[in-house]
């Protein structure tokens, strides 16, 4: 068996030279995309990088991915150094916390990290002690964040949340689309989608629960020789085991009949008896009942019978909860208030849910969608979020004639979606950097007494790297980065520039805003990524062996990336 090469180890100065080569090599990819002049980054995911591959033909080097996502695109930069690496995996973190936080602004926190690892290790190299410098700068930020929500305004109408999703898209029919969901069944009930090879975004309001299974046998269902049966008022019940107890599942019928109320039944399979009670009841009119087995296999089919069941208030229920619920009188069953069932697919409408336990179960879908490590995984939790939201739940379908572009613009739909769910939960400041700019300017260091001189310093290290974001902005807009930092440095609170227009204009009646939330997490994440750099001493690294990475230079074959 080969042996792995040794690690190698650099000390001091020379270790967070390669860390901030890294971080540096990152934020010089990932600037250009930044802005209403942003491009976009041409990768050709060498590593199938699960987040975003989306076929085995890109990950071969087929189609082209197109991204203007900090983190996106961090996830495909690796170098043949990897002392170099471990920064690039840095900022590649700065990425993914900024992004998985508020779902948006991962290439600020990267530029501002890169901006306070530079400005950090001038003053620690000029005789600063690098810890102090760090106490400072963690206070900086804390400040710094307090200041911009001071300065937040709310967003209270569809105007304003269009400019939001427009801003963080640099699309604006993706930005009205967003807006338009948003204003009808909020921000929590939207889902995006891409769709097909045609041109434009339509929006499809949904209210329903859909299930992959129909009906077993068309005997079965109350009108016989239809395509579909339509149970109106329906209880529903849920077994994640196969439903063989007789006694049991005649209460349930019996319950139905009670109530006179027709019933949904699926589980994992029934047995020929059971489906004969269910056929001798039908043809009695004693109690009408549908089976439907529930799709998938294992792991999978529990989690969708948990969704129908949140979805309609049911329990889901093994063979034990069977046996109890023929004995309390069905008390585990569901209600909908139409349920249609046809050969292949059962839709459910207007379930029971308890609506916190319902809000609770989307949110969980919703942060294991943002966390997911690949688009398989994502793709199959949002498709679930989409069938549990049920009532009001709003579809935004993303097309473009090609491939790649309809994934850019989903991904671009994506970022707005998140920075209208935060502009509506912490609203919003003055966009272009604008209000980083002047908060960073209000900073006060603390008095010397009682602190040092050096913690004092890491104020002066955020208040520079602050300025970042703008000039990057103004840098892409063609325009002069200083003239562009003196004048919002000196400009009112509503100040902020309009890259497109080079004018100074009022950021809430311009529509230059960006999500509160958004900024200060790019500010803490990327504070804790400088920090990190400042405190480290030493850097260890091995070449990289074997797996996803396997072809760089560490393994005698071309590099996925080189510095320029």
């Amino acid at each position: 068996m080969p042996q792995r090469p040794p690690r190698g180890i650099k000390y001091n100065e020379r270790a967070q030279d390669e860390l901030a080569s890294g971080i540096d090599l990152v934020a010089r990819a990932v600037s250009g995309t930044l802005g209403p002049h942003g491009r976009v980054v041409m990768m050709d995911s060498r590593f199938g990088t699960p987040e975003i591959s989306v076929s085995a033909m890109d990950s071969k080097g087929g189609a082209p991915i197109l991204g203007n996502d900090g983190y996106a695109i961090a996830r495909e930069i690796l170098t043949s150094n990897t002392y170099r690496n471990q920064g690039v995996f840095l900022a590649r973190d700065a990425g993914k916390m900024a992004k998985r936080a508020t779902g948006d602004g991962s290439t600020t926190a990267i530029l501002l990290s890169d901006a306070m690892v530079s400005s950090g290790l001038r003053v620690v190299r000029a005789g600063y002690e690098p810890i102090a410098v760090s106490r400072g700068m963690d206070a900086a930020a804390e400040l710094l964040c307090r200041l911009l929500t001071d300065h937040s305004a709310p967003v209270s109408n569809s105007a304003e949340l269009e400019v939001v999703g427009r801003q963080a898209s640099g699309d604006a029919a993706i930005g009205e689309a967003i807006a338009e969901a948003v204003e009808r069944v909020g921000s929590e009930n939207v889902l995006l989608e891409e769709q097909g090879h045609e041109s434009g975004i339509t929006i499809e309001i949904d209210d329903s629960f859909s299930l992959r299974g129909g009906y077993l046998d068309p005997n079965l269902i109350p009108n016989r020789g239809g395509i579909e049966a339509v149970l109106e008022n329906a209880l529903v019940f849920i077994s994640a085991v196969e439903v063989d107890d007789m006694r049991a599942f005649a209460r349930v019928l019996e319950v139905c009949s009670e109530r006179g109320r027709p019933l949904l039944a699926v589980a994992t399979s029934f047995t020929p008896d059971i489906l004969a009670l269910i056929t001798v009841n039908s043809l009695n009119k004693r109690a009408t009942c549908v089976p439907v087995v529930a799709p998938g296999h294992g792991v999978t089919r529990g989690e969708v019978l948990e969704d129908l069941a949140v979805f309609t208030g049911a329990t889901v229920l093994d063979g034990a909860g069977l046996a109890l619920c023929g004995k309390t009188h069905a008390t585990s069953l569901g209600t909908a208030e139409r349920v249609v069932i046809g050969r292949t697919s059962t839709t459910v409408h207007q379930g029971g849910a308890d609506p916190e336990t319902l809000r609770l179960r989307l949110a969980a879908l919703a942060s294991d969608a943002r966390d997911s490590d690949t688009l398989h995984d994502r793709d199959e939790l949002e498709g679930r979020r989409s069938r549990l939201a049920g009532k009001g739940f709003a579809k935004v379908r993303i097309a473009a004639p090609t491939d790649v572009e309809r994934r850019e613009r989903f991904r671009r739909a994506l970022d707005a979606l998140e920075a209208v769910k935060n502009a509506v939960g912490s609203g919003v400041v003055a966009g272009g950097g604008a209000a980083l700019l002047r908060a960073g300017t209000a900073l006060q260091a603390p008095p010397v007494n009682g602190h040092s001189a050096d913690e004092a310093v890491g104020f002066d290290v955020i208040r520079l790297a602050v300025e970042t974001p703008t000039r990057v902005l103004a840098r892409n807009g063609g325009w002069e980065e200083s003239e562009v930092v003196g004048q919002l440095r000196d400009g009112g609170q509503r100040l902020a520039f309009d890259t497109c227009s080079g004018e100074y204009v009022d950021y809430i009646a311009a529509g230059i805003v960006d999500p509160t939330d958004v900024v200060t997490q790019a500010v803490m994440v990327a504070t804790s990524t400088a920090t990190t750099v400042l405190r480290s001493s030493a850097v260890i690294a091995q070449p990289l062996s074997g797996g996803r990475y396997a072809g760089t230079v560490a393994e005698g074959g071309p590099a996925n990336l080189t510095m320029t």
